[in-house]
């Protein structure tokens, strides 16, 4: 997942960042210098990009006058999730470039991992029903009728919405900043107060 890949990362970061300022020269020095100074570039490029793609598809569906079709209902609620973990790439970029450490404060902390987890949910499941309804539409095109409409489309688009803030409802709820006093960092990482609130998680993820 993104937000736990990250979330390593600011770790491993936090034990090599010392290294990194040090006069001591080592192999991992200039990993760590080249990921803190082109990630976040990479990361802009990223949201840079999926903004215009999306946006340009939501308008375009949007101004669209004929009704939307079934899989026009998948793709527009794909975009806006896509869309919703893209307004959040800025915030990892700048964390990234001050070697992870979080200077948003403890509800962006929160609410942009919540994001991020939304997204990775909702564009699983929406790429999935996506796959189910074009093989109704070329393989079962009479005896599947009744629920591909744009009626069923909306209630299971309110439904996956619905189960990706629940599965991503820990990102709330767990995510804490974490002040590292000995290099005045601050990192915005998922503490789970038992190893069972842990292992459920990431067997969910799975």
């Amino acid at each position: 997942m993104i937000s736990n890949a990250t979330q390593n990362q600011s770790l491993m970061a936090s034990h090599n960042l010392s290294t990194v300022n040090s006069s001591n020269y080592c192999p991992e020095d200039s990993f760590w210098k080249w990921h803190f100074t082109f990630q976040p570039i990479y990361i802009m490029l990223v949201c840079i990009i999926g903004l215009v793609g999306n946006s340009f598809v939501l308008v375009v569906m949007c101004l669209h006058k004929s009704r939307c079709t079934v899989p026009e209902i998948y793709l527009m609620n794909l975009a806006v999730a896509d869309l919703l973990v893209l307004a959040g790439l800025p915030f990892w970029a700048v964390s990234i470039a001050q070697y992870y450490s979080w200077p948003f404060g403890a509800l962006f902390c929160r609410c942009i991992n919540a994001l991020l987890q939304l997204n990775v949910y909702c564009s699983v499941f929406f790429l999935a029903t996506i796959s189910i309804d074009r093989y109704l539409a070329l393989v079962k095109v009479l005896g599947h009728r009744r629920i591909r409409t744009t009626l069923c489309a909306k209630i299971n688009c309110f439904i996956i919405w619905m189960f990706g803030l629940l599965l991503s409802s820990p990102a709330i709820i767990f995510e804490k900043m974490i002040d590292i006093k000995e290099m005045d960092l601050y990192f915005c990482l998922i503490i789970y107060p038992y190893e069972k609130h842990e292992l459920l998680m990431s067997a969910a993820q799975k």
